[in-house]
C-alpha cells in the first residue's frame, strides 16, 4: 500500500501497488475518472475547491486573486514563504528553506505556477469538463471516504461539505475538522493527521 498525492486539492488516496496516477489527471478530483477502480479507500485532506458545477464558494474571490497573480507571472514566487503563509503556525526557517530548496530559481517553478490554472473556477474553464466527469465517478464511489479539514484553512475551509453530501462512500464515516490546522495542514498538525489516516485505514480493511 502507498499514500499518493493528487493535485492542488491535497487529496490523498491509499491505492494498490499497481496503481499509477493517470497522465491526463488535472486535479485530485479529476483523477478519479481514471483511477477510482483501483482505490480501496480515500482520505480527503485540507481542501477541495473543485465543486460539480463551479458555483461560487465563500473563498472564491481569494482564489481568483491568487490565481490571477500566479498566472500573470509575478516576478517573486517564493515557495517556502507561500507554504508558511498558508499554514496556521509559523514554520521554522529550516522548514521554509526546505520547501525552497527544490526551486533554486524561477525556471524550476513552472509546475508550481501552473497548479492554480488546473482548478476550474467557471464553466468556461478548460478543466471544467474533466471536473464534471470526475464528479460523475465520485457520485457513484461507494468505497470508504474520509474528510479531514483544518478549521483555520484560509482558502478552502468547509470544502468537506460537498464530499460528505455527494459521495456515497463518505456516509457514516468519522469526518474530522482538525483544530489549528491551516491550508497546509501537514505542517500544522502532521502527527494528528497521520494518526487519523492510520486509524481510518485500520478500520476499513481492503476488500
Amino acid at each position: 500500500m502507498r499514500v499518493t498525492s493528487a493535485g492542488w486539492q491535497n487529496c490523498f488516496s491509499t491505492t494498490s501497488r499497481s496503481a499509477t496516477r493517470p497522465s491526463s489527471a488535472r486535479t485530485g478530483a479529476a483523477s478519479s475518472d481514471s483511477a477510482s477502480w483501483r482505490v480501496h479507500r480515500s482520505d480527503s485532506l485540507a481542501s477541495c475547491s473543485v465543486i460539480p458545477d463551479c458555483r461560487p464558494a465563500s473563498s472564491r474571490s481569494r482564489r481568483h486573486s491568487w490565481r490571477g497573480k500566479v498566472l500573470a507571472g509575478v516576478p517573486q514566487f517564493p515557495i517556502g514563504t507561500i507554504v508558511n503563509g498558508g499554514s496556521a503556525t509559523t514554520l521554522p526557517d529550516d522548514v521554509v528553506a526546505a520547501y525552497d530548496a527544490p526551486f533554486p530559481d524561477d525556471s524550476y517553478k513552472a509546475g508550481a505556477r501552473i497548479f492554480p490554472s488546473l482548478v476550474p473556477t467557471s464553466t468556461s474553464d478548460p478543466a471544467h469538463r474533466d471536473n464534471l466527469i470526475a464528479w460523475d465517478v465520485l457520485r457513484k464511489f461507494e468505497r470508504p471516504v474520509l474528510c479531514c479539514f483544518g478549521d483555520r484553512d484560509p482558502v478552502t475551509k468547509g470544502g468537506d461539505a460537498i464530499f460528505t453530501r455527494l459521495i456515497p462512500g463518505a456516509a457514516g464515516q468519522p469526518h474530522t475538522t482538525v483544530e489549528g490546522g491551516g491550508h497546509f495542514i501537514q505542517e500544522d498538525k502532521g502527527v494528528e493527521v497521520a494518526t487519523i489516516i492510520a486509524n481510518f485505514i485500520a478500520a476499513t480493511p481492503r476488500s
